[in-house]
């Protein structure tokens, strides 16, 4: 495999896709790209007045960073070839752009979570990378 796409959200699941990532026999000159996406809420923006929400915002964003430059160290360590990247929108299908815009044979990323009622209603982003991706997805639990 010569690109490999690591979806994030910083939480302890997707972290487990940076040891999977580690385990798994990577050459070398594999470039992985290590992608975390920051989903705006529109209804924040009418409840929230303009400075909490820009706080919240800075906050997320450094949060999404965190988690890409942790995940980034981890896999350098390992003398693996790593580009980060943040993007804005929603998850399941900024990955699945991503993936097949920049040609990344494999999406690793971790399962999320989700309740049952929440999991029917909306899909989880891991479930919806699955169903959208026209790459290979290994979700790592």
């Amino acid at each position: 495999m010569k690109k490999i796409l690591i979806a994030t959200d910083g939480s302890e699941h997707s972290m487990k896709t940076v040891d999977k990532a580690i385990t798994m026999a990577i050459p070398k000159e594999t470039e992985i790209t290590v992608l975390s996406v920051m989903e705006e809420s529109p209804s924040m923006t009418y409840a929230v007045p303009q400075d909490l929400l820009d706080k919240i915002k800075q906050d997320q964003e450094s949060m999404h960073k965190e988690a890409v430059e942790k995940i980034k160290q981890e896999l350098e360590k390992k003398g693996v070839n790593v580009k980060t990247m943040i993007k804005k929108g929603h998850p399941g299908h900024v990955i699945c752009d991503i993936a097949e815009n920049e040609g990344h044979e494999l999406i690793i990323m971790g399962s999320k979570g989700l309740g049952r009622i929440q999991e029917f209603l909306l899909g989880s982003i891991s479930n919806r990378v699955v169903h959208c991706a026209k790459t290979n997805v290994m979700i790592v639990k």
